[in-house]
């Protein structure tokens, strides 16, 4: 019996190949939601007067080796007598919420921490990776950012964020 294969081999042999060029990243880019969006979606609750958020990722590497200082950052913070309610958010860039599960069984922040797996959190606060800390103070109607700290968090980078908080 013979088999007419028809124009479509041919293309359909050269995918099989050599693959598609296009990447799915290419071709279905999440849009960057407004950074009111993000405010609004229970992420940042009007109930604190400072937020500092810790962005970390299960396999990064100077994530690990930062969580303790983070762990630090929130008891120091939760000891401290201050005059502003200050909350402290972990967000899982890139990581599902069994990732985050994951991270924090290895390494207990002590704070809550949410997935952001398609990383649509990097957006409104211009995150170049992680791990990053950032302290934001009310501004307006929004937040705005008074401190960043970019790369591992060392012990030494405790007493800038306690700073910024005051």
């Amino acid at each position: 019996m013979i088999v007419k294969t028809g124009w479509l081999a041919i293309p359909a042999s050269l995918l099989l190949l050599f693959g598609c060029q296009t990447s799915i990243e290419e071709s279905t880019q999440v849009a960057a939601p407004a950074k009111e969006e993000i405010l609004s979606h229970e992420i940042l609750t009007p109930d604190a007067d400072v937020w500092v958020l810790t962005f970390f990722d299960l396999y990064c590497v100077a994530c690990q080796q930062s969580a303790d200082n983070f762990a630090k950052l929130n008891t120091m913070l939760s000891e401290q007598p201050m005059d502003e309610t200050v909350r402290v958010l972990g967000i899982g860039t890139g990581d599902t919420a069994f990732e985050v599960e994951v991270f924090l069984k290895r390494y207990p922040l002590g704070y809550r921490c949410i997935p952001d797996p398609d990383t649509a959190l990097k957006y409104p606060f211009s995150l170049r990776g992680t791990p990053t800390v950032l302290v934001l103070k009310p501004s307006g109607n929004g937040w705005r950012e008074v401190y960043r700290h970019e790369g591992r968090f060392r012990s030494d980078d405790l007493n800038m964020v306690l700073e910024s908080v005051r």
